[in-house]
């Protein structure tokens, strides 16, 4: 026995008989209290991330309402652009999201318009990241947070990837659900390259591991807005391999070969301008390079 319960054993017994058994019964809930929190805490983390392939950025709108199921989520978005575009069919989408019909609203996303109908709910607040360690671009921060302030959420803000530790966003309750969504283009932006890769996820999953809701992850591989065809199944391999050592997440969906989206890259605009039509930029799953295929199979299992 020790000091602490000799010094215990006195005060205990000066307790009239009708408190210490309100004692005993307060110190029975507590330990109640802490088996619960403790089996509580070992489900969470049996708990996979669910996750989406996919070509345009616009498909994460549909794969988000139907995870989401009615629950407010915070969006991180980490992309070279904010997609912060103003929605013209915002009235319309929402009414269709309003009544459950989720496919028949998913024709109105496109690639920077997305978020926009998303808002209010489910996402409730947004981060925008575009730097990894350099301060975010003063002009482009401006710009995204004067064009969704009008969309009634908030926190809105733009960090670099190092400053992500201090963000909190505020959220209501553990069924508030985290999404990130990663366009893949911003490894190949002005000050990144697809060897950043790695490091960045990492970055992303710690700070998911930590989030108390459901977390869920979306990667675009946004094809239209790569340099060429080469250098998108290079960041797919990047990805895929650092993926496949990652425990946390489900077996993921792909769709990135089904993608069905009008292109709105400043390429394809060009050609429109020009009265042509222009290339079609899809992946093709028969042209997937030898090696991204033997990565797929291993992560996905076919």
């Amino acid at each position: 026995m020790n000091q602490r319960t000799i010094l215990f054993i006195p005060i205990l017994n000066t307790i009239k008989t009708a408190d210490r058994f309100v004692l005993k019964q307060n110190i029975c809930k507590y330990f109640l209290f802490l088996l619960l929190f403790s089996a509580s805490s070992v489900v969470a983390l049996d708990q996979k991330i669910p996750l989406l392939i996919s070509d345009h950025h616009a498909d994460h709108a549909l794969w988000l309402l139907k995870k989401a199921n009615g629950m407010k989520a915070s969006l991180i978005l980490l992309d070279a652009h904010s997609d912060e575009a103003q929605n013209e069919d915002y009235d319309l989408v929402r009414e269709k999201i309003g009544k459950g019909q989720f496919y028949e609203a998913d024709p109105f996303f496109n690639n920077h318009n997305w978020i926009h109908p998303l808002t209010p709910d489910p996402i409730d607040s947004l981060l925008w990241i575009h730097t990894i360690s350099a301060l975010p671009d003063a002009e482009k921060s401006r710009r995204f947070l004067a064009a969704v302030l009008s969309w009634k959420i908030k926190p809105c803000n733009c960090l670099s990837l190092n400053e992500l530790g201090t963000y909190r966003p505020n959220v209501t309750g553990v069924s508030s659900a985290l999404f990130v969504s990663i366009d893949l283009d911003f490894f190949y932006s002005r000050d990144y390259m697809p060897s950043d890769l790695p490091h960045v996820l990492d970055r992303l999953l710690d700070y998911s591991c930590n989030w108390e809701g459901p977390v869920f992850w979306a990667f675009c591989t946004s094809l239209a807005w790569q340099p060429n065809f080469e250098s998108t199944w290079v960041l797919l391999e990047q990805c895929i391999e650092w993926l496949k050592n990652k425990d946390e997440f489900e077996v993921p969906e792909i769709t990135m070969f089904d993608s069905y989206r009008y292109d709105t890259s400043r390429m394809a605009e060009y050609y429109r301008a020009m009265g042509k039509e222009p290339p079609s930029f899809h992946l093709r799953k028969n042209e997937m390079p030898e090696r991204i295929s033997e990565l797929f199979v291993s992560l996905t299992g076919n």
